[in-house]
Parts: structure tokens; C-alpha cells; sequence
């Protein structure tokens, strides 16, 4: 079965630190938002422990207020440093969870 181009689910993923370079966190809901209503899904791997949550919540729900934790659990992954990404089961668990959704 070959699907039109026109009906492909549209998914970034994106590395983070979950620091911006300047941004406010409204900014970053907005352009969360702004994703969402483009039907385009943003996943998003958060590396290290100096994280900002608020920024990551608002990158990946569009929100850093109301949090919703059940989208985190389907739309973010953390990992301690970048040479974890590299083995092999945490590989495999964002490919098949991106692939399914």
C-alpha cells in the first residue's frame, strides 16, 4: 500500500537541552502551537540534567502551564548525554514510537 505524499504525517524531532538561545517560553508555546495546527507532530529528545522544563513542556504540548503527562510520555524522551543516544535500545524505542503514531 503506497500512501500519497499529501496524506504523510508530517514529524520533526528535535535534540534539546531544553535552554533556549533567548527565547521566552511564550515564544516557544507559540511556535509549538503554531506546529499542531500545521498537523505537524514534534517530538523531542531532551539531553543532560540541566533542563528547562518549562521550555521543554512548552515545545512539546504547546504549553509550559497544564502540562499534559500522558502526550510526554509519547512525545519526549530524555537521555543523560549524547553518547546515549548512539545505543541501541534507545535507538529503537523513539524510531518505533515515532513510526506509530
Amino acid at each position: 500500500h503506497v500512501r500519497n505524499r499529501n496524506n504523510a504525517k508530517r514529524k520533526v524531532l528535535l535534540f534539546t537541552d531544553g535552554r533556549s538561545q533567548g527565547d521566552l517560553v511564550h515564544t516557544i508555546e507559540r511556535q509549538a502551537q503554531s506546529a499542531k495546527s500545521n498537523k505537524v507532530a514534534v517530538y523531542a529528545i531532551a539531553v543532560g540534567d540541566q533542563i528547562n522544563e518549562n521550555n521543554l513542556r512548552a515545545l512539546v504540548a504547546g504549553k509550559a502551564t497544564d502540562y499534559d503527562v500522558d502526550r510526554s510520555a509519547r512525545y519526549l524522551y530524555r537521555v543523560k548525554d549524547y553518547p546515549s543516544l548512539l545505543k541501541g535500545v534507545f535507538y529503537q524505542t523513539v524510531s518505533k514510537q515515532m513510526s506509530l503514531d
